[in-house]
C-alpha cells in the first residue's frame, strides 16, 4: 500500500466513525465528542490537515492524480460529516461542557 493510498483508508475510516456515531439515538456525547476530538483536534496523531499538507500541498511532484482526486473527495467528506458532527455536539452539549466549545 502506497503512503497515498494509506492517507485514503485512513480517511475513510474516520468518516465511517463519525457516520456511525451520528446515527447512534439518542446520541452519546461522551463517545462524539472523543470522537471528534480525535478527528478534528488531533493532538497525538497529525490528523486530516497533515494529509492534505503532504498530499495536497505539493507542486510539481509527479503523483497519481486519480488518488489524488480520492483522497480530495475524501477531505470533503470528511469535513462535511465532521461539520454535521460539530453540530450536533453542539446542540446536545450541557452547561458545564460549553468552555470546551470554543476551543
Amino acid at each position: 500500500m502506497t503512503p497515498l493510498e494509506n492517507a485514503i483508508e485512513q480517511l475513510d475510516g474516520r468518516i465511517a466513525a463519525i457516520r456511525a456515531q451520528l446515527k447512534v439515538n439518542p446520541p452519546k456525547m461522551a463517545a462524539l465528542q472523543s470522537l471528534i476530538q480525535g478527528s478534528v483536534l488531533t493532538m497525538v496523531n497529525e490528523g486530516p490537515l497533515a494529509l492534505c499538507q503532504t498530499f495536497l500541498g505539493k507542486s510539481g511532484e509527479v503523483q497519481d492524480e486519480e488518488k489524488l482526486n480520492i483522497l480530495r473527495q475524501r477531505v470533503q467528506e470528511f469535513i462535511r460529516v465532521s461539520g454535521f458532527a460539530i453540530a450536533l455536539n453542539k446542540s446536545i452539549i450541557t452547561a458545564e461542557y460549553l468552555p470546551l466549545q470554543t476551543v
